[in-house]
């Protein structure tokens, strides 16, 4: 079992100890230009709505991590160690959602993000990309895919898609090189959230992908089985 990269900074920041806050973490509201800026300036941006709203329209560069329980693990994982951030929330609960973020970046020794755009996505007043989804039936019919799964080692070993391609997510910045940039790569994991994370950061750095949102190798598998079981 991998263990999240952040996990390395928390001794010395636990025996400093940290600083008394006067209520929960909050992330200012930016404007589109204020946050374009600091994204010119190094900041990420992290797109927290569902991985078929990120697919669908956001903002060049962000990377999508969904707003759940593992936020925060991921996002430690995945960025630079105390990176500058800058938020894209869900539309609605804006504010109740900034405060879970930014308490869970707080709880494994981030600073708070930076801001986070007025209006959720609706705010951004300038260019939008976007990739494609599918689902594992839409593999199973296409012709010689590139697959990349971004399950960890120990998931690997109960079975894999053939002839698919195997980094682990939290591994996948580090070894972008090592994928082609002239076809289109299908990415998948357990269930979809890990392969959102995968597909946002492939794109970012212009690789054609394809995300498989809601199905994972387990569901393949079954297919493959002959069994109707979802997962």
């Amino acid at each position: 079992m991998a263990h999240p990269a952040y996990y390395a900074h928390m001794a010395p920041l636990n025996r400093a100890g940290v600083p008394v806050l006067g209520g929960p973490p909050d992330a200012p509201v930016l404007g589109a230009r204020a946050l374009a800026h600091a994204q010119d300036r190094g900041a990420w941006i992290i797109d927290a709505r569902d991985r078929d709203a990120f697919a669908a329209g956001h903002i060049p560069g962000s990377l999508n991590i969904e707003l759940n329980s593992g936020f925060g693990g991921y996002a430690g994982w995945m960025l630079p160690f105390g990176a500058p951030l800058v938020l894209v929330l869900p539309d609605q609960a804006a504010e109740e959602a900034a405060r879970d973020a930014a308490t869970q970046l707080l709880r494994i020794g981030w600073t708070p993000p930076h801001g986070r755009l007025g209006g959720g996505i609706d705010g951004w007043n300038s260019e939008l990309w976007s990739y494609p989804t599918a689902g594992i039936g839409d593999l199973r019919e296409a012709v010689d895919p590139l697959v990349l799964d971004v399950r960890q080692e120990l998931e690997w070993d109960w079975g894999v898609i053939p002839g698919s391609r195997t980094i682990f997510v939290a591994d996948l910045p580090g070894r972008l090189s090592e994928l082609p940039r002239d076809r289109e790569i299908w990415v998948v994991c357990s269930n979809g959230h890990r392969a959102s994370i995968a597909a946002s950061l492939l794109d970012r750095a212009g690789i054609p992908v394809r995300l498989i949102g809601r199905d994972g190798v387990g569901q393949w598998r079954r297919r493959r089985a002959g069994t109707s079981a979802v997962q």
